[in-house]
């Protein structure tokens, strides 16, 4: 056994575990015994730890959890939940835990750090390959300097004047465009070579660790290696691990060697080379050379398959099958199915789809053959196979699909749909996957694609027109379109009867797509949007909704002009949808062909009411149906009912606990139903009547659980409930634990277990070590009311050490309604808007306000609500008036750019993707989407509540553009040039306006993002830039230069340089000295690390 088998896997001590009564501790003892802490730096987003991918054996005894850096090496963790046993393994991925709870297996990843470092030794060692030399006179200006020219808009006689007419040489010129010297390349063919070598061997060691699977016996600490493992899983409740290897890497170079010998065809196939009859004639004639057997034409579509090796974990025997090209487990893990095959036709292997049963050993031959099988799917109970195979055109330059059916006996699978099947259309072609089957396996569900569309006529390119021609009468605007699928290119949707064995297509090119609805497969379910598709431009999604018969695909409507969806019942007697002209839920009977409203006697609304959209309120949503589609339970906003379809009768299940309290119960939680209950599938079906309901305390944000049943035997249990967020609860299959993870604000949401009856609880994980080390704060509800008299909410995070007589800098972040996102755990992060745990850390308050609004006044509305949550903070006396900051990005952007259009609270604030001209914005487009703007502004998010012409004061008072000579606040602006939610100009219209005026304001394009900063390394330069900005304006920091005097166009990549982390490795590792960033123009610029020190 290696050093690594051992090591990795050395037991160690665990932190000492907690056993508390009560689930969560009032405070984090360990946090509370933390030595003097230092402030959140920028350089701890990198290496600030979280827990990922959680698994937990069947028995519940032992975990694996990863803890692990936003960038950078992890470290696998797999413990005994009760015992002392902790096992380690760097790296470590995939986590699996054998069903036996012996075994867990997991793999390794390769080292991001030791990538990052060969990456950036390689930069550095090509970059010094040559050494610099002297300038030789040359005719014309060499390739760098004309590149640079281009790249900088720059005309190359004005170059050429320098050297003509100013005498400058060509070093200079380099000099002046911020270039670096040319270098000559050495000839370095050993170094070069050797540099190779070591990059093959380093690819090879890559590979063979993709290919590695470790196995450890958790009882031992013993790890075993697989290698060239393709690919691994475990089967269903079974001992056995399905192990497919891959082919040796030898086998493989040599058969790229030899069909890279081969002539090629057009297609890229490796072409036959066949001797003419007078070669062949005179070979024979002479005694020489037979002629060759002809090639087999399907060798070059067949690839061999490998060995699929079925260890058993109990006894450790293991069991070969050759020449598996895929497999899988079918029928609840009971069976396993495979498919073989090899490149040449061998003799004795047969090709072919193959199943197997896992407890007899019975193997079956489904369909022999080499064909590409797809699909593969079984009805309700398992008694019936469905997939697609091109058996009978395998090799065809157009291979098609047919539907074949296994009725799981030792018979071979027959094909029951192909292209002279009733009903199936000339020209189409069945879709090698997405079958299913009814309810009763009666009828098979696929799609078949339409033919294909012939090629245009080929013209010169300079006869080619390229032109999108909007039309009035157009369903969608050409943008919308061009994201959408040509309609002659979608897969229909088609219904295959056994009984009639005829297909009959459902879907159209308009309308493709549909779901069975009833149990027989008779009846499917449709909508059909094409009739209000303009309306989408500026309201929303309207659709009508039918019954189709699948039989002969008749269809009847339903349901006209539905804003929403309609669903099925569990056993497909009833549609139901909530609608929006009477914030009802309705019931179509699929059978009697008759409707009923259900909630119209019912003394509670079911619609969104705190929704101040202006538009129709959704539902809150439904939960599910009881046993043969008996009742539905649908929500309120705090408490659940169950309302008959048939009677139209109804009860509150939750008996009015959640109204009463003022808490929401929604279904939710572990699976605690005997096992014979959770593998019966009838049984799985439906809702069971035993509920846990997820409990949040609209008031405090409080969240627990409660325990009640569907029959009402009794009013809800209180379980617990505590002032944290709690999430993932689950219960392994065989345990007698729960597990789950709590987080406040300051609550890191590390993983806890506890009892069934909760009754003992303690802490498994340590995922954030870091944490203890810095300052950090605490989150407080905060209750006032607004100039209006309306009761608003938020919450106020004060620093570790908070002092109430102290005078303290404040951030103010909105964007609707976010309280209740008072318990989640602010990681610190770089991102898009600014950061709280960084601000909080670093002795800032951070106040997040809900917005309430009215209909037509968005920007007053959040005026009022966010100037008088800060005033009534102000009358606490310990937030500095000077020193208080906003931001907000998208909705909160445009918000936080009126808002200084109307008050001098702030002392800088920073606007993220704002829009600032409602009147130019209306008629925008979402380039993501393709959308007019229009919607949003009559319907959603903008609140204006009509169009231009009906509301234009509306529109002009809402933006920001035509009242900046109001303002008086510093303000930061980031809008990136491939917005695809909110049109960039917007922010350029912004800028140009607060700088015609003579106000201080900075533009922020980081060329080629979207809406929100996707690169990592532009998140990071702007979180950076918006703090220095922050410190300034509300600490007193000195200000950056980017701030003092801008950043000229043609200095713009060497002012980033000394921020960049691989700058700064190079520095450290000694690659480059720390002059070199001035080669590019760049100036030493003072970082908040470096003035911290001065």
């Amino acid at each position: 056994m290696t050093s690594f088998d051992r090591a990795q896997g050395t037991l160690r001590s665990l932190l000492t575990l907690v056993a508390l009564a009560a689930l969560l501790p009032t405070s984090d003892s360990l946090l509370a015994q933390a030595p003097t802490k230092r402030s959140v730096t920028h350089d701890d987003y990198d290496r600030w730890t979280s827990i990922r991918a959680t698994k937990y054996s069947r028995d519940g005894k032992w975990m694996a959890y990863s803890i692990s850096p936003r960038i950078g090496d992890g470290m696998l963790y797999i413990r005994e939940v009760d015992g002392d046993k902790v096992y380690e393994f760097a790296r470590g991925t995939s986590v699996t835990f054998s069903n036996d709870n012996q075994f867990a297996l997991f793999k390794i990843a390769k080292s991001y750090e030791d990538e990052r470092k060969k990456k950036l030794e390689k930069l550095h060692a090509e970059e010094e390959e040559g050494e610099e030399v002297e300038e030789e006179e040359t005719e014309g200006l060499p390739p760098d300097i004309k590149a640079a020219l281009a790249e900088r808009g720059m005309p190359e006689t004005m170059a050429k004047r320098m050297i003509e007419q100013n005498g400058s040489s060509i070093s200079e010129v380099r000099n002046f465009l911020g270039l670096p010297k040319p270098k000559k390349k050495k000839k370095a063919k050993e170094a070069s070579a050797k540099e190779s070598s070591g990059d093959k061997q380093r690819e090879k060691e890559a590979k063979a660790l993709a290919k590695r699977v470790h196995m450890l016996e958790l009882s031992t600490g013993t790890v075993t290696k697989l290698e060239n493992v393709k690919s691994h899983r475990l089967i269903g409740d079974s001992d056995l691990l399905a192990i497919h290897y891959d082919k040796p890497e030898k086998e493989k170079k040599k058969e790229a060697e030899e069909d890279a010998d081969k002539p090629k065809s057009k297609e890229g196939e490796p072409k036959e080379q066949t001797a003419s009859k007078e070669q062949t004639a005179s070979k024979e004639k002479e005694g020489g050379e037979k002629p060759k057997k002809k090639k087999d034409p399907k060798e070059a579509k067949r690839s061999d398959g490998t060995n699929l090796v079925l260890r058993n974990l109990a006894t450790g025997k293991d069991e070969t099958i050759e020449h598996v090209r895929a497999f899988g487990s079918i029928a609840d893990n009971e069976w396993l199915w495979y498919t073989t095959g090899t490149k040449k036709m061998e003799e004795g292997v047969e090709h072919g789809l193959y199943a197997r049963e896992l407890k007899s050993g019975t193997t079956i031959n489904v369909l022999r053959g080499y064909s590409k099988v797809s699909g593969i799917t079984t009805d309700y109970n398992d008694k019936l196979m469905a997939f697609t195979s091109n058996l009978r055109t395998f090799g065809d330059k157009k291979a098609k699909a047919e539907v074949y059916l296994w009725n799981f006996s030792d018979q071979q699978a027959r094909r029951i749909i192909d292209m002279k099947t009733p009903g199936m259309p000339e020209d189409h072609k069945i879709r090698s996957s997405g079958l299913s089957f009814s309810h009763d396996a009666s009828v098979v569900m696929m799609s078949i694609n339409q033919p294909e569309l012939e090629d245009l006529p080929k013209i010169l390119p300079e006869d080619e027109i390229k032109l999108d021609l909007w039309h009035y009468e157009d369903g969608l605007l050409q943008t919308m379109q061009a994201k959408q699928t040509d309609s002659a290119k979608v897969a229909l949707t088609a219904a295959y009867h056994m009984d009639a064995d005829r297909v009959t297509v459902l879907g159209t090119p308009t309308n493709p797509r549909m779901s069975l609805l009833t149990d027989d497969g008779s009846r499917a379910l449709q909508t059909d949007s094409n009739p209000y598709q303009k309306q989408v431009t500026w309201d929303g999604r309207y659709s009508d909704v039918y019954v189709v018969n699948t039989i002969d695909g008749s269809r009847k409507k339903i349901v006209e002009g539905l804003r929403g969806r309609a669903s099925r019942s569990t056993g497909g007697r009833y549609v139901i949808w909530f609608d929006h002209r009477d914030y009802d839920w309705h019931a179509y009977d699929v059978e009697e062909g008759t409707q009923r409203n259900l909630t119209s006697n019912i003394p509670v609304a079911f619609d969104r009411e705190l929704d101040d959209r202006p538009e129709p309120h959704r539902a809150h949503g439904s939960s599910g149906w009881t046993e043969n589609d008996a009742e539905v339970l649908l929500y309120d906003e705090y408490d659940i009912w169950a309302i008959s379809p048939e009677t139209g009768k109804f009860r509150c299940v939750t008996d009015g606990i959640g109204r009463a309290g003022g808490i929401t119960l929604r279904t939710g939680g572990p699976d605690l139903r005997p096992d014979a209950e959770r593998d019966d599938n009838e049984k799985r079906r439906w809702i069971r009547d035993e509920l846990w309901l997820r409990a949040t305390d609209t008031n405090t944000y409080a969240t627990g659980f409660y325990k009640d049943t569907v029959a009402g035997t009794g009013k809800p249990q209180k379980l617990f409930m505590r002032d944290a967020s709690i999430a993932g609860m689950t219960r392994p299959r065989d345990a007698d634990r729960l597990f789950m993870t709590f987080s406040r604000w300051d609550q890191f949401p590390d993983v806890w277990t506890t009892d069934l009856a909760f009754g003992q609880s303690k802490k498994l994980t340590d995922g954030c070590a870091i944490r203890r080390d810095v300052r950090w704060g605490e989150a407080e509800l905060v209750n006032w009311r607004s100039d209006d008299g309306i009761e608003l909410k938020g919450y106020l995070v004060k620093p570790d050490g908070f002092d109430a007589k102290k005078k303290y800098p404040m951030m103010v972040y909105f964007y609707e309604r976010s309280s209740n996102r008072i318990h989640s755990f602010p990681s610190p992060n770089i991102g898009t808007s600014p950061n709280a745990a960084y601000y909080v850390s670093n002795g800032y308050l951070w106040f997040v306000p809900d917005i309430v609004y009215r209909d037509g006044y968005p920007g007053e509305s959040c005026e009022k609500c966010v100037v008088s949550g800060v005033q009534h903070l102000l009358t606490k006396g310990f937030v500095d008036k000077d020193r208080i900051g906003a931001a907000g990005h998208s909705w909160g952007g445009y918000q936080t750019a009126h808002l200084i259009t109307r008050t001098d609270i702030f002392a800088a604030v920073e606007s993220g993707a704002p829009v600032v001209n409602m009147f130019s914005a209306y008629g925008g487009i979402r380039w993501s989407s393709g959308m007019s703007r229009q919607f949003q502004y009559e319907r959603t998010q903008s609140r204006i509540g009509g169009t231009i012409w009906e509301q234009p004061m509306r529109y002009w008072e809402n933006s920001p553009l035509f009242h900046l000579d109001k303002v008086r606040t510093p303000v930061l602006i980031l809008h990136n040039d491939e917005d695809g939610a909110v049109p960039w100009y917007q922010g350029i219209e912004f800028f140009v306006a607060m700088r015609r005026l003579g106000k201080e304001a900075y533009l922020f394009n980081y060329n080629g993002e979207a809406h929100g900063l996707r690169k990592k390394q532009n998140q990071r330069d702007w979180t950076r830039r918006m703090q220095e900005y922050f410190d300034h304006h509300l600490k007193g920091d000195v200000a950056p230069d980017w701030m003092r005097q801008g950043v000229p166009f043609h200095k713009r990549s060497a002012e980033k340089i000394p921020h960049a982390p691989s700058y700064r490795e190079a520095v450290e590792a000694g690659l480059i000295s720390t002059g070199d960033e001035k080669r590019g123009g760049a100036e030493e610029t003072e970082s908040p690390g470096n003035r911290d020190q001065k």
